[in-house]
């Protein structure tokens, strides 16, 4: 199984389990045998996790550590 967790707004995670399947599968007929390897990802779950709205936030995406803290 697989577990995705992404920001999903400013207080809200989306959280998404998927089960990945792989199969080896033949197929015989009287000339000739052929086998092929199928992979699937199924989503099995989906939800969407709320939290508390903060009071303050900060948006710091294109700031380094030295802009954000005052390091003299």
């Amino acid at each position: 199984m697989n577990q995705i967790s992404s920001q999903f707004g400013i207080n809200q995670t989306l959280h998404r389990i998927y089960l990945k399947l792989k199969c080896k599968a033949s197929i015989l007929t009287p000339f000739q045998s052929v086998s092929k390897t199928i992979e699937s990802e199924i989503l099995l779950t989906e939800t969407v996790i709320v939290g508390e709205v903060p009071e303050t936030y900060y948006f710091y995406d294109n700031l380094g550590f030295e802009d954000i803290l005052d390091t003299n």
